[in-house]
């Protein structure tokens, strides 16, 4: 099984400036990542922005993934806005779409065609934890899965993002392993009474443990604010543990 690596830019963020995700694309390559992930929350809205970016990823023969930061079920229903989701993929020339499952409701099954009719193998959809949980339950998250995957959907575990959910990670990691084929990483610490997010090997979490129990898992995206020589030194660490 061959294992890949992304990089998020949210890894770009500065609190003072906000981030033009087209400049990321050469970085992202040069720091050793294999693929860059652009989270629509940074877009600008425009279509020109969408194609900047995949000129340059195809300019330099980069892969470009796209997070979505929205639900894939709206009130129980499929996201009308799903539609617009796909046509920004389609122009990034990105290759797999993620997004945050929301209020699914395992007895409603019209969504299961219409979800096989618009997943027509050009893409994969991978269905993560956000930190609301309302929208990442667990059982919610593996009824949709153990309905999903024979459509080829599968999981992103976020690592940290569970310390804001009701659900223990290392619970949550048993219950999705057989379902997991993607894993963000970062780690979290807590000051005060906060919880921020750190660097993969600052904070808190056993992510190494976390890693091992999600054994199924070959693409690993980092997803952190960090330097480029931390990034780079993270990314050595995982593939040396993964290989």
């Amino acid at each position: 099984m061959t294992n890949h690596f992304i990089v998020n830019t949210a890894a770009f963020q500065n609190k003072k400036t906000a981030v033009e995700q087209v400049k990321y694309v050469k970085v992202a390559q040069n720091l050793g990542f294999e693929a860059i992930e652009i989270r629509s929350e940074l877009l600008n809205g425009s279509k020109q922005e969408l194609q900047d970016i995949a000129q340059i990823a195809k300019t330099n023969k980069y892969k470009v993934y796209y997070s979505v930061g929205d639900v894939l079920f709206n009130k129980q229903q499929l996201n009308s806005k799903l539609s617009v989701y796909l046509e920004q993929m389609h122009e990034l020339g990105a290759t797999h779409l993620k997004m945050n499952l929301g209020e699914f409701n395992p007895t409603n099954d019209g969504w299961y065609q219409e979800l096989k009719g618009i997943l027509d193998g050009s893409f994969k959809l991978y269905i993560e934890d956000n930190q609301t949980p309302i929208e990442s339950d667990l059982y919610q998250t593996k009824a949709f899965l153990e309905q999903g995957s024979s459509l080829g959907i599968k999981y992103c575990f976020d690592i940290a993002n569970w310390s804001w959910l009701a659900t223990d990670v290392y619970t949550a990691a048993e219950a999705l392993a057989d379902f997991t084929g993607y894993i963000h990483l970062k780690n979290i610490r807590t000051i005060g009474n906060q919880k921020v997010v750190t660097s993969l090997t600052t904070g808190e979490l056993n992510w190494r443990e976390i890693l091992a129990m999600l054994p199924q898992a070959n693409y690993f995206g980092f997803e952190y604010a960090a330097k480029s020589e931390q990034l780079e030194s993270d990314l050595q660490l995982v593939k040396q543990l993964t290989s």
